[in-house]
């Protein structure tokens, strides 16, 4: 198989990663030169992806082979939630992008609702969709995520004494 096809491919596997394609979620894996030329970021809001970056990913993805397991993905969008909050003990950052078609505000909130650890920040940030980190407005994903890493520890509240 030549580049061309592999790296048209793959793109649209990508793409379907992020949008449950069912022709691609009925095997146990997908190959990537079956599937049409379109990059992930065709599917995004349009302008809020780096248009070059879809196929900067898809051509270093290309090196690890030209099929992709889609368990995973099918869990994700026909199981949301794929993990039960309440189990989730530590603390949690859930940025929600403003143009993210995976889940509703519902659903994001809802989860972090059940959230058991008070310990825990949800981020909507504008400008950004599902592939936030291929995003022309990554700088806001990536001042979120550092502002989280880097929240000072808590001070332990003081009992108060019993008379």
């Amino acid at each position: 198989m030549d580049d061309t096809v592999r790296n048209t491919g793959r793109r649209q596997l990508l793409a379907t990663m992020a949008l449950g394609s069912a022709a691609s979620l009925a095997g146990a894996a997908a190959p990537a030169a079956a599937a049409a030329p379109e990059p992930i970021s065709a599917h995004d809001e349009p302008g809020a992806a780096e248009p070059m970056l879809g196929d900067v990913v898809a051509n270093e993805e290309l090196r690890y082979g030209d099929t992709v397991p889609n368990g995973t993905y099918l869990d994700m969008v026909a199981k949301l939630p794929v993990c039960d909050p309440d189990n989730i003990l530590c603390p949690v950052l859930i940025i929600r992008a403003e143009h993210d078609g995976i889940a509703t505000d519902e659903d994001v909130m809802g989860f972090y609702g059940r959230l058991p650890n008070a310990d825990k920040q949800m981020v909507k940030i504008a400008g950004l969709a599902h592939t936030a980190l291929l995003g022309i407005n990554r700088h806001r994903f990536h001042h979120a995520v550092y502002s989280f890493l880097s929240m000072p520890d808590r001070i332990a509240l003081a009992k108060p004494a019993h008379a």
